[in-house]
């Protein structure tokens, strides 16, 4: 259970530290890499869809609301890959991109007050 307190928290910290970064920096990304984010979200939500018994009905009612999420979500981790990369280069983080990703994280985990 600590363990898992633990984990939580860590998850936490790291979600909160998205958020900030989200906020605090807004700008435009490519909409082709939008949409190819957008593709992978909705194919993973598909899949989720159909191991928790989830009907096309589902899908079609929510339409909407479904599309606009994932927009919004693609949005987000375009603009985050991009800044993630800024990130590294300011600070000389050097690694392949999930690695890298992770280093960047790390960073800035340790540089933000509690």
């Amino acid at each position: 259970m600590e363990k898992q307190a633990i984990d939580q928290e860590a998850a936490r910290r790291e979600n909160d530290a998205v958020e900030m970064l989200l906020k605090k920096v807004d700008f435009d990304v490519p909409q082709s890499q939008v949409r190819r984010a957008m593709d992978g979200y909705l194919n993973e939500l598909a899949q989720r869809a159909q191991y928790a018994g989830l009907t096309t009905e589902y899908f079609e009612q929510n339409r909407d609301k479904i599309l606009k999420d994932a927009e919004e979500t693609a949005t987000n981790q375009v603009r985050l890959w991009y800044i993630i990369d800024e990130i590294a280069k300011a600070e000389n983080i050097e690694a392949k991109d999930e690695e890298k990703g992770r280093k960047v994280m790390d960073f800035i985990l340790a540089n933000v007050k509690k």
